[in-house]
């Protein structure tokens, strides 16, 4: 399962259950106040944990009907992880978790394995920290596994010693691994691909069992895209031991990579989508014509077809779109 969250303020998360069928899909819509919509067979109902939070930090749902978020309020200095055991008809409140406090890019993540043993990650990118706690009875106790984590960033596991450590914002520098636990990491570097200029940042690895996709950005500024940055997509086949390049790409995307199964693959850019369905080898351009050009976008794919868009536009206007195929067109998506 995984979850992907715009980093300016607004957040979008995806997750799909490892299960034939029939999977989960969510959607978390922010600004005010979050909302929570699951769609498990086509249809999309609210599933947002009572009473409302003021901010869904993570979600992550293990099958199709268990799953966990964080939320809370950063104003009041509250946050808790909620469980539900029927697609988020109903919640109920786990455990307190340490709070975050407002600051831009603050926030909390979570990383279950199975219903009792997982992880949550404290980031606080102004105050330049990160810590990491874990639990093994499904959330109600924690326990500090790093006070201070090395890089300010969201760990995810895989298993339950192995995992790995990405900085937020994409701000250049390593990915880190570690294989017990997260009480000590590594450093981990891919080689610079032909032609590629700078240091690279790192997306979070995303695996399927023992194959995974790692994403990683090349240029010589932090922050955000240039004209030189290009884009390196590298394959696994080993948990993460070595990685293979796949393609090098200039699209200038403004969201992470997404990916939906090994092979299909989203990003997005400020006027189109971008899709491959071989992993990498060959992706197909579409426009999308929404009207006026975002500041920024988001992207949830939700299978090789469908995809949520969400647009932002001063003064903190939001805009919601979906497609039913592929990116060619898209239409007017309402929470």
């Amino acid at each position: 399962m995984r979850a992907t969250l715009a980093v300016f303020g607004v957040a979008l998360a995806v997750a799909g259950a490892a299960e034939a069928s029939p999977p989960v899909w969510f959607v978390v819509f922010t600004g005010g106040s979050s909302r929570l919509l699951v769609s498990k067979g086509g249809s999309w109902r609210d599933a947002t944990p009572t009473p409302h939070p003021f901010q869904i930090d993570d979600v992550q749902f293990l099958d199709s009907r268990h799953g966990f978020a964080a939320a809370g309020s950063c104003v009041s200095g509250t946050e808790a992880l909620y469980e539900t055991a029927d697609v988020g008809r109903t919640w109920r409140r786990v455990a307190a978790l340490e709070t975050h406090s407002c600051n831009a890019g603050a926030t909390t993540t979570i990383s279950f394995i199975n219903a009792r043993l997982g992880w949550s990650t404290v980031i606080e990118p102004t105050a330049s920290f990160a810590r990491l706690y874990r639990t093994r009875d499904g959330g109600r106790s924690w326990k500090p596994v790093r006070r201070s984590l090395p890089l300010v960033g969201a760990v995810r596991f895989r298993s339950a010693n192995h995992g790995w450590l990405t900085g937020v914002f994409r701000w250049p520098g390593p990915m880190l691994e570690t294989r017990d636990g997260g009480r000590s990491f590594r450093v981990r570097r891919v080689r610079r691909p032909a032609g590629l200029q700078g240091v690279a940042s790192y997306e979070s690895p995303v695996f399927f069992g023992r194959s995974g996709v790692l994403a990683t950005r090349w240029g010589r500024a932090a922050g955000p895209r240039e004209r030189t940055s290009a884009d390196a997509f590298f394959r696994t086949s080993n948990g993460g031991r070595t990685w293979t390049l796949i393609s090098t790409l200039r699209l200038n995307p403004k969201t992470d990579l997404q990916t939906v199964t090994p092979t299909v693959w989203w990003l997005a850019s400020r006027d189109a989508v971008y899709v491959t369905r071989d992993g990498g080898s060959r992706w197909r351009r579409h426009p999308f014509h929404i009207g006026e050009r975002p500041l920024n976008v988001s992207l949830t794919p939700l299978d090789a077809r469908t995809a949520v868009l969400q647009t932002y536009n001063e003064p903190h206007r939001i805009r919601w779109f979906v497609t039913h195929d592929s990116g060619v067109t898209f239409h007017r998506f309402a929470p």
